[in-house]
């Protein structure tokens, strides 16, 4: 595993390992445009972690490798063809080679772990199964938590790094494959309205009867239809979401553990801390000390 510890600048970034730079299109290695926080290259993966500053606008290119991006915080609108997509926290975008794309990184800027797949270990993948075929945008606590994990890893680059960044980029690959199917499945386009009211809502109390009469179906229904969509129930996603929530502010606040759990929607602090490590493995405590 090759790493890239400090910070660099966008000019004095070097590419990424196999990144091609032909084509009618200008070509640009992924965390083009940002700084370079930390990178890795490891069997047949490039992975790196890049924080872009607002309102940075790429012109139209694309990547001769097969690419995934987890935004772990802000976002950026995404235009592929004449199709625009905004992507904010938790938003897995996927694009196959040869890909054009344009982007502009929202008032916030963002930070997304990116990765790239050079073709030998592509060829690999895709004689198991269908992967990284088509563009795609999907979004959730998974995804997100995958993301946090990957920065994670990059961040530790110890002995084993090499083998749990690739075990984490197969899971992003997986997901990716999920998403696909799961668009295809025929879930009704008024899902995606349930997930902003719950998104909106996460930190209150989520009523589904009030979510389910806003798009006029049973309760029953909507709950069905949000798991086939996401893969949980709605109140796994309000809980994962939730630890999103207090994950961010440990890393950016010096704020009390019960001040965050009140304002996440946890019953009390100690709730806050059983959910949170039985999802992250660690207490809050423990996670700020880590990113501090």
């Amino acid at each position: 595993m090759v790493g890239i510890p400090a910070p660099t600048s966008a000019a004095d970034s070097p590419p990424l390992p196999d990144l091609a730079t032909t084509g009618p299109i200008p070509t640009q290695s992924i965390g083009r445009g940002g700084v370079r926080l930390r990178a890795v290259r490891a069997s047949g993966y490039c992975v790196d972690e890049t924080r872009y500053p607002a309102e940075l606008a790429l012109a139209p290119h694309r990547h001769d490798h097969a690419t995934l991006c987890v935004v772990l915080e802000g976002g950026l609108t995404e235009r592929v063809g004449r199709h625009e997509r905004s992507c904010g926290e938790g938003t897995l975008i996927v694009k196959p080679p040869g890909e054009a794309h344009s982007d502009r990184f929202h008032r916030g800027g963002a930070r997304c772990v990116n990765v790239a797949i050079d073709e030998a270990r592509l060829a690999r993948l895709r004689a198991t199964a269908p992967v990284l075929s088509e563009t795609l945008f999907d979004a959730g606590p998974a995804l997100w938590s995958l993301g946090r994990r990957l920065s994670d890893e990059l961040r530790a680059a110890d002995d084993v790094s090499t083998i749990a960044v690739e075990g984490l980029v197969l899971e992003l690959v997986c997901a990716s494959v999920r998403g696909a199917r799961r668009r295809r499945a025929r879930v009704p386009d008024w899902i995606e309205e349930i997930r902003e009211y719950v998104h909106d809502n996460y930190f209150a109390n989520v009523s589904l009867s009030e979510a389910a009469a806003a798009v006029g179906h049973h309760p029953a229904y909507v709950a069905s239809c949000f798991r086939r969509r996401f893969g949980h129930s709605i109140g796994e996603y309000v809980r994962r979401l939730r630890v999103e929530h207090v994950a961010r502010r440990l890393t950016s606040t010096r704020d009390p553990l019960a001040r965050i759990a009140a304002e996440a929607g946890f019953a009390d602090q100690s709730h806050m801390q059983r959910i949170f490590k039985a999802r992250l493995g660690v207490t809050p405590a423990a996670y700020r000390r880590a990113h501090a």
